[in-house]
């Protein structure tokens, strides 16, 4: 699927990029009666495909909270990990990628 990030999200700081392209295995996604109410809390949405469903969430107060509908381990190894993964591990480990 194609990924479009926010400009200012972690999202799109990871990626070093506004687009990715991202696997998913199902057809999940966010309840259409819910996405006035995520709007209105801490919560950012981070990305969509391009259909404009919401496919990427993050709380930019939290060290890591980041959400997504597409799994970024299975384009993962261990000679190069995906980079969401490799920034979570930063973020466990208490070091700052910034």
């Amino acid at each position: 699927m194609q990924l479009s990030f926010e400009a200012d999200s972690r999202m799109a700081a990871i990626y070093g990029a506004m687009t990715a392209t991202e696997q998913y295995y199902c057809n999940f996604g966010i309840n259409p009666c819910y996405v006035d109410a995520l709007k209105q809390g801490p919560m950012q949405i981070a990305g969509a495909d391009a259909e404009g469903d919401i496919r990427v969430i993050e709380w930019s107060g939290h060290p890591f909270f980041v959400g997504t509908l597409f799994v970024p381990q299975a384009r993962s190894k261990p000679e190069q990990p995906h980079p969401l993964i490799s920034v979570f591990l930063l973020a466990v480990a208490g070091i700052s990628n910034s």
